[in-house]
């Protein structure tokens, strides 16, 4: 019952689902009705979401709204309009080439979040077993130093545990070895936090089955021992990629995890999951 809904970006400066202009954050589309079927899940489940900025493709409002003060307001229409209480800013696109749209993000979100401090942010980052990288041509860990240096508390840093590439084995064993790598970078970022408090900040978010890289392949196995371990360490949150994949029917990869399971077998694994955040 509980979801992270994924993107809202931009259509011609505005936020809206998939930045489609027919899906604009708060307006009634014939197509899709997101804002009735929150106030469902609200109410006849007790559900909750995670509104979710960014991803891999489409204009981020970021990039296209060039003032951090009007940056904000557009955030700030966002949770408005769904009564938001946590949003999540999944970056792929601009650690490589455009450091200036997280930088405008960062500062817009410092004067969100003065305007709302109950709100809950998170970023969703790429990760490594080795933890968030820092290469000049791929420096994920600037998006987080960058928003500490601008005061945005955030709430929590989820890692996107999966598509590590063909160097690497995908398992429950190597999205631990991303979490405790990245525990430990959250130390120098965040020295007023006890280790405790970091476990706490840290979501973790494989791809279950199949993914992109054809040699990656994330089994109910791996889910179980992922579990333990974010159960052990009282992690922030445990998800994954993504609910309509929850299955072994289906050709495509994106409506099948393309592995023998029994439906829902890895919502069932992850359900157990209790964090006391």
């Amino acid at each position: 019952k509980y979801f992270t809904l994924a993107f809202v970006n931009s259509a011609g400066g505005e936020p809206a689902w998939a930045g489609d202009s027919n899906l604009i954050v708060g307006e009634s589309g014939e197509r899709l009705d997101m804002q009735g079927q929150i106030a469902d899940l609200r109410a006849d489940h007790d559900g909750e979401v995670i509104v979710s900025f960014g991803g891999l493709s489409g204009t981020y409002l970021a990039e296209a709204v060039t003032s951090a003060s009007t940056l904000k307001e557009k955030y700030a229409t966002v949770v408005d309009r769904l009564d938001a209480q946590f949003i999540d800013f999944d970056e792929e696109q601009h650690i490589r080439d455009n450091p200036e749209v997280i930088e405008r993000r960062n500062e817009a979100l410092a004067l969100l979040q003065a305007e709302y401090p109950e709100l809950s942010i998170s970023y969703t980052l790429p990760v490594m077993p080795s933890g968030l990288p820092e290469q000049s041509s791929n420096d994920v860990l600037f998006v987080l130093e960058d928003a500490a240096q601008r005061g945005v508390e955030l709430d929590a840093v989820n890692l996107m545990t999966m598509n590590y590439g063909s160097a690497f084995e995908l398992n429950g064993e190597t999205v631990v070895d991303a979490a405790e790598s990245v525990h430990g970078q959250l130390a120098d970022i965040y020295p007023d936090r006890s280790a405790t408090e970091r476990w706490n900040t840290i979501g973790l978010t494989p791809m279950i089955g199949q993914n992109d890289v054809d040699s990656n392949v994330f089994y109910p196995a791996d889910a179980q021992t992922v579990l333990d371990f974010a159960q052990e360490k009282n992690l922030r949150w445990l998800s994954f990629w993504e609910l309509v994949r929850d299955n072994g029917e289906g050709s495509a990869l994106y409506e099948s995890s393309q592995i023998e399971q029994e439906p829902y077998e890895f919502s069932s694994i992850f359900d157990a999951f209790t964090s006391d955040s």
